[in-house]
């Protein structure tokens, strides 16, 4: 069985490395989104006649509409990426409160249980010494 510093240790690598895995897919779904813009962007770019008389203001709004989805995903990525970030530092520093207070808790039952093995261990043995040698009665009530 693992000591409880490896099962620790590996504990905290296994939770790093799920955030790290959930930021990763944030950024990738930031990008992925991101090149989808783009490409609406160059298609509705195609589809724009140049020869049509609205051309220049249609153009614009499309590429005001792309400025605006990329600041949308990246303030969404943002906001989502320090929620992430300050949610997993709580809970890294909860979870390691909470295994301290465990710690504290477990040396105080094995301080309280040796404390109190001793005077038990002690009568035990004067019981088990009286039952085994009688006194006799001459020298007991002297």
């Amino acid at each position: 069985m693992p000591s409880k510093s490896k099962k620790f240790r590996y504990i905290v690598f296994l939770y790093w490395f799920l955030l790290a895995y959930i930021l990763a897919a944030l950024i990738f779904w930031f990008i992925a989104l991101n090149r989808q813009n783009r490409q609406m962007t160059k298609y509705e770019m195609e589809q724009l006649q140049p020869t049509d008389k609205n051309y220049q203001p249609a153009l614009e709004n499309i590429k005001s509409l792309e400025k605006r989805k990329t600041a949308q995903y990246l303030g969404e990525g943002v906001t989502f990426f320090l929620l992430i970030v300050a949610g997993a530092i709580f809970v890294f520093r909860a979870v390691r409160r909470e295994l301290r207070i465990s710690e504290q808790q477990q040396n105080f039952m094995i301080a309280i249980t040796h404390e109190l093995k001793t005077p038990i261990s002690v009568a035990k043995l004067n019981l088990e010494t009286m039952q085994k040698r009688k006194l006799d009665e001459h020298n007991s009530s002297a």
